[in-house]
């Protein structure tokens, strides 16, 4: 069930049996929110009017998607996407560093399905790219600074750029090729580093400091402020 609600817009309300009150995130610009399946609907809607200040927050504090439309913008590390509305079937094509991803001529860009498919389209060869850029970059910097590595897997999380195990085995999110160049390489030599000392103590800073001609703290700010959505 879909409800119209003062200055929160279209919330989706999802009865829970196993829910004990009303639990409310946002996701992909709109509200859900699932409450306890013995909760009356004007009961949930006053509780959502109790939580507006800490809702309206949270909207503000979570990364609107990117729209994308032929008109928009929208870089990688490996590639620029173009989208084009042309002919009657949907399909992506990577050339010379162009992801070039062709909707049919009539189009709405504004429905949530037909973004989904484009989200879903580039985040396929943001994956394919990772695997083919990431693991060759981590060991090109490995032998660089004179670490040692075992194992260089692609994932996707969103919650953590990389990770880096005891084996010594690095794991890096492909959402790494939204970053810019430097910000990329500093994800990998964080993880390098990670290597050597697995916490994030003095020793830790010392090291990505050293590997980062004494920028560690600068560039680790600026990473900060990127996000995996898009």
């Amino acid at each position: 069930m879909t409800k119209e609600l003062d200055k929160l817009g279209k919330v989706t309300l999802k009865p829970n049996a196993r829910a004990r009150r009303v639990i409310v995130r946002y996701r992909e610009n709109a509200f859900v929110a699932t409450y306890p399946a013995k909760m009356k609907i004007p009961e949930v809607e006053k509780t959502l009017e109790r939580m507006l200040p800490d809702l309206l927050s949270l909207k503000e504090r979570t990364p609107q998607n990117h729209l994308f439309t032929p008109e928009a913008e929208f870089r990688t590390y490996p590639f620029e996407v173009r989208i084009i509305a042309e002919g009657a079937r949907f399909y992506l094509t990577l050339k010379e560093k162009v992801l070039y991803i062709v909707c049919p001529a009539q189009s709405d860009f504004q429905d949530t399905a037909l973004q989904n498919r484009i989200r879903e389209g580039i985040e396929a060869v943001l994956r394919s790219e990772a695997k083919r850029i990431l693991p060759a970059w981590t060991k090109l910097l490995a032998g660089k600074h004179g670490f040692e590595i075992n194992q260089v897997k692609i994932n996707k999380s969103r919650s953590r750029w990389g990770s880096c195990s005891m084996q010594k085995n690095i794991n890096l999110s492909y959402f790494c090729l939204l970053l810019p160049e430097h910000l990329i390489e500093l994800v990998i030599l964080h993880e390098l580093c990670h290597t050597r000392v697995m916490n994030h103590g003095e020793a830790f800073w010392v090291l990505l400091d050293k590997v980062t001609d004494g920028k560690a703290q600068m560039l680790t700010k600026e990473l900060d402020k990127h996000h995996t959505r898009f």
